[in-house]
């Protein structure tokens, strides 16, 4: 199949590439920059050129995926280091390399972007919304009040990949535009198992977790639930990818428990395939998320996954993928996996989600064309 259909006739072949600027936290290997990523891969570098602005020391697998997508990589001062500087550093990028298009990737703080955008005279503004949190607070609850009034004054494209992370930043669903978060879903195919080889994991029940170790992915919650299914079945393991401040807490955690010899911890990893070939259940009991792009990898791969209903149940995409409640218990946890990793189980998935559009061939041209029609709108 080809990587990308190429229009025939381009929309002005005499006009200079569209400059897009994406703005991300960091480069973490989240999804944010896993969708950037996927679709930077397939869009014509003929008609589009790619900035990736990020804060914070990068991971280097994510900053090295970003570059072979075709995208210039940007560091900017964090904000929580220095607020003012953060904002100034946007500027000068905006002002260097004169984007038609800011595309806004960073949930509350998209204002951080699109305000500097729009006092300079970029066009198109988008703030894309990846998350629903749930977090409470009246500190927190003034500030996402805020945020949701500038991104609302500062952007001009409101975009999202799915209704709970819609509702969550800009309090609807009409007028956003609707981006699934799509992949190559033939990139799983032929994929050895090799962290199952690697860590002589034959005849275990391996589960596996791919997120970044921040709250929001509820590592010790994980940690909890796993340690109460080892109970039921002490052939169990547990492979843990991703990186992140909680990580160190986390290994503590599971020293404490006792469970060291069942929990690996993988930190970054170039080829998800492998992981995905490696495990018999992909578990994510995550306090909030929008519509996470690891839990579409689960179902492409053919692994059977079970999400916390936090996550919008639109992630439902196949009969691979189960939703239990975090208000159950551990003990409940640890059956309701058992349930899963036995449950049958049919092989159309692929089709499934071709046909529910998060094939990346079939959905990169949405994106071309909107970044298109913004452009010529608003030349």
């Amino acid at each position: 199949m080809k990587r990308y259909c190429k229009r025939e006739k381009k929309f002005n072949k005499n006009a200079d590439k569209i400059k897009v600027m994406f703005f991300v936290s960091g480069l973490f290997l989240g999804g944010s920059e896993q969708m950037i990523t996927n679709y930077c891969n397939h869009l014509s570098k003929d008609e589009f050129e790619f900035y990736v602005v990020y804060q914070h020391e990068p991971n280097l697998i994510s900053l090295e995926r970003v570059r072979n997508a075709g995208c210039e990589a940007i560091q900017v001062t964090a904000r929580k280091d220095n607020f003012i500087k953060s904002i100034f550093d946007t500027c000068k990028v905006i002002i260097k390399c004169k984007p038609d298009i800011v595309h806004a990737n960073i949930s509350l703080n998209c204002w951080t972007a699109t305000i500097p955008a729009m006092l300079l005279g970029v066009k198109t503004r988008i703030s894309h919304s990846h998350t629903a949190e749930k977090r409470t607070g009246l500190g927190h609850t003034l500030y996402a009040w805020v945020s949701r009034f500038l991104i609302k004054h500062s952007s001009n494209v409101l975009m999202t990949c799915g209704k709970e992370a819609a509702l969550y930043l800009f309090g609807k669903t009409d007028d956003v535009f609707f981006l699934r978060n799509a992949i190559d879903i033939e990139q799983f195919d032929k994929c050895h198992a090799t962290y199952r080889t690697r860590y002589q994991l034959e005849n275990r029940t391996v589960l596996g977790h791919m997120g970044h170790f921040v709250w929001q992915k509820n590592h010790k919650r994980l940690i909890d639930i796993f340690y109460e299914y080892k109970k039921k079945n002490e052939k169990a393991v547990l492979l843990l990818v991703g990186m992140g401040p909680l990580e160190e807490e986390i290994r503590e955690y599971v020293l404490r428990l006792k469970i060291d010899k069942s929990v690996f911890f993988l930190g970054g990893i170039d080829v998800v395939g492998e992981f995905y070939a490696s495990i018999d259940l992909f578990i994510m009991p995550s306090v909030c998320e929008g519509f996470p792009m690891v839990g579409i990898e689960a179902q492409a791969a053919g692994v059977k996954s079970l999400f916390s209903d936090n996550i919008d149940e639109d992630i439902k995409l196949t009969n691979l993928a189960s939703l239990f409640s975090l208000e159950k218990d551990n003990k409940e946890w640890a059956i309701q996996i058992d349930k899963v990793i036995k449950k049958s189980v049919d092989t159309s998935y692929k089709k499934e989600l071709e046909e529910k559009g998060y094939s990346i061939f079939r959905e990169v041209n949405k994106l071309g064309e909107i970044y298109i029609r913004c452009y010529t709108e608003n030349r």
